[in-house]
């Protein structure tokens, strides 16, 4: 629902003005209720004390009958609702009301105002509504002595009724009134602040997020290595967060552009120069082909003759020199064949241990006098992989081994089974690579060795990432090399 930023920061200034305005609302009608009720109580002690005065001035000169209708006039204002003179015993002498409620009060309950005057207001329910009273007392002076005993401190109690309903009705007039201007003024300022939100913050963040998008639809092309010209927002002038960041997203733009223009450059040159490897390659595996054969019958012929005639030693030496070179000559053209025309795998079920044999087999046979260790499972264990091509791999790997040692060192090759994989350990005790070399161990014509294609590594690297494996290597000139080599036991189907 809130899914984009302007949504959400409306629906903040919306629910912030909400609470703000009912907090608001709540206090100034709390507060106008409380000024209202004070000035209530004000023009209640200003009536009573009015009402003390004229009392006491007609009494004494002995009008009396004036008394009725100047009281009379005081409850014609709005809040004064009835003016009472009580007798010293709670009853009423005098009352002037409104309405046909009748007050009385006990002794009891007039003392206490007289001893405590914070006791003068008071709150009474009279039928179905609430009155404030203020109750004073009349003080008995010596005016008054021709009519009351001197004994009397009170000689009686003006008490003022006020009606807390019209109070009421005055202040929820406010409130509503209050309510209605909150609402006009804060609707106002949410309209406002809005505004300048969408012109400040939404409107660029949308233009923003548009450029965004198509850059990220553009960088499909930046991937393949085309030309492109990223397009920058128009630069803002504004000295803010919104500002710094259209100009830094420009700054970036200017960056991809300059790294477009040097990858298309690049591309061209790796272009070019694959065009030259591909040319060189389908040239080198013509000429491979063209050597194989002859070769491989040349070097044929030279084990028969060795065989079959009765030479003197040094002339075998001979036979056995020209056969060494002619293998030589015969794997260089097999490693051609193999980088430049590379095949797919044909997997079949292969017994693991086997293969792992047969190689140190063939190892010893070529009179290296490196020592094997090996460390297999008891059982057999059986993945899905390409035979010939399994065996090629751990040949260049054990073949590097053994090339790197000097003369009394050792190959450790541990075989480790997992539920899904298994783990092939190579590890020798030779000369070591340097680090910053091992990254270019599995480039193609690399080799530490003075004899060699250097595609061993290569070619390596390519068979066990047919069969979804993986290889590594970890070296320490002097300590020795270490070749991990993981391959899964079963290949998914295609």
């Amino acid at each position: 629902m809130l899914n984009s930023i302007g949504k959400k920061i409306i629906f903040g200034v919306i629910v912030v003005f909400l609470v703000g305005g009912s907090i608001f609302v709540y206090y100034a009608h709390k507060t106008g209720y409380r000024l209202l009720e004070e000035s209530a109580q004000h023009t209640a002690n200003n009536v009573a004390i009015f009402s003390n005065t004229i009392l006491e001035k007609l009494m004494i000169d002995g009008e009396n009958e004036k008394l009725h209708e100047t009281l009379e006039k005081l409850i014609e204002s709005n809040q004064a609702y009835d003016v009472m003179v009580l007798r010293e015993d709670g009853t009423i002498a005098i009352q002037f009301q409104k309405g046909d409620s009748i007050t009385t009060f006990s002794p009891q309950q007039l003392k206490e105002i007289s001893n405590n005057p914070q006791n003068q207001y008071f709150i009474k329910q009279d039928g179905d509504s609430l009155f404030q009273y203020l109750i004073t007392p009349v003080q008995n002076r010596q005016e008054c002595l021709r009519c009351h005993e001197s004994s009397k401190g009170n000689i009686g109690y003006i008490a003022v009724k006020i009606s807390m309903d019209e109070i009421r009705k005055i202040a929820d007039s406010h409130r509503t009134m209050n309510i209605i201007m909150t609402i006009i003024i804060f609707v106002g300022l949410a309209v406002a602040i809005v505004i300048m939100l969408v012109i400040l913050i939404i409107r660029p963040v949308k233009i923003l997020r548009n450029q965004i998008s198509t850059l990220e639809n553009e960088t499909e092309h930046f991937e393949q290595g085309e030309q492109i010209h990223f397009s920058k927002i128009k630069a803002s002038k504004k000295r803010d967060e919104i500002g710094d960041l259209i100009n830094a997203f420009n700054a970036l733009i200017h960056k991809l552009n300059k790294a477009n223009e040097k990858l298309v450059e690049l591309n061209q040159i790796k272009m070019e120069h694959a065009d030259r490897l591909a040319t060189s390659g389908q040239m080198a595996a013509s000429i491979a082909h063209e050597i194989k054969n002859p070769t491989a019958g040349v070097l044929g012929a030279l084990k028969i003759l060795r065989e079959e005639l009765n030479l003197e030693p040094d002339k075998i030496e001979i036979f056995n020199e020209m056969i060494t070179q002619l293998e030589r000559i015969n794997n260089t053209v097999n490693d051609l064949l193999s980088y430049a025309r590379p095949t797919s795998p044909e997997f079949t079920s292969v017994e693991l241990t086997e293969i792992i044999k047969k190689t140190i087999s063939l190892m010893s046979k070529t009179g290296n006098s490196a020592k094997i260790k090996t460390s297999f499972p008891d059982k057999n264990i059986i993945i899905e992989a390409d035979k010939k091509q399994l065996q090629q791999v751990l040949w260049n790997v054990m073949l590097n081994a053994q090339d790197a040692l000097d003369t009394g060192g050792e190959i450790i090759l541990n075989l480790e089974e997992k539920e899904d994989f298994i783990n092939i350990t190579i590890t020798d005790n030779g000369k070591g690579i340097p680090e910053k070399e091992i990254q270019n161990v599995f480039k193609p014509f690399f080799s530490t060795k003075h004899k060699g294609t250097g595609l061993g590594m290569t070619i390596t690297k390519r068979i066990i990432e047919q069969h979804n494996g993986s290889i590594r290597i970890q070296s320490k000139v002097g300590v020795g090399t270490t070749v991990y080599i993981t391959l899964p036991k079963l290949q998914k189907k295609a």
